[in-house]
């Protein structure tokens, strides 16, 4: 759903939020100031923890936890980073979802586009081209249709993906 702003994409996709069809769940994220794969995952978390699986909350609570402290010294040693493991995060989250759920799932992010813009500003088109990746690749692999993307957006996603592409990028999301 794109279209310039002010024209009421939001509007409808709280709509549709506030009365999913039956059979669904859905979850609205407003993604316009999101500046990393990882900030992504955390507002994901955030917005699915009524429903994810106690078994991944925990998980999700003890990384969150261990990111803290990721990338510091202890003693002789530095322990690893856990943002370089996002990929991992994501599928975990959205497994969970696809594996735990009766009913379907659908999310609606809103300004998808601008986010992937800003993680290609702030950190590079790489992490940009691999989140488009991990979200198509996560659509694919979910063959029994449980959980939809839709996005939003006021900056169409080709233009976007027009700089990744110059970037080298080579992936059809």
């Amino acid at each position: 759903l794109v279209s310039e702003r002010r024209i009421g994409k939001t509007s409808i996709v709280r709509k549709m939020e506030a009365e999913p069809r039956p059979g669904w769940i859905a979850f609205y994220m407003a993604l316009e100031g999101v500046r990393s794969p990882m900030e992504f995952i955390a507002r994901l978390v955030a917005v699915t923890k009524p429903v994810l699986s106690r078994r991944k909350r925990v998980l999700a609570s003890l990384e969150r936890a261990y990111q803290e402290i990721a990338g510091q010294e202890v003693k002789d040693w530095t322990l690893p980073v856990v943002s370089k493991h996002w990929k991992r995060l994501l599928r975990i989250v959205l497994d969970d979802i696809a594996e735990n759920l009766d009913q379907r799932v659908v999310f609606f992010w809103d300004e998808l586009p601008f986010m992937v813009a800003n993680i290609k500003d702030d950190m590079g088109p790489t992490p940009a081209m691999e989140l488009l990746d991990v979200l198509r690749d996560l659509r694919i692999s979910d063959r029994n249709g449980r959980v939809r993307m839709v996005f939003t957006g006021s900056v169409g996603l080709h233009l976007v993906l027009a700089e990744l592409k110059r970037s080298g990028y080579l992936g059809d999301p």
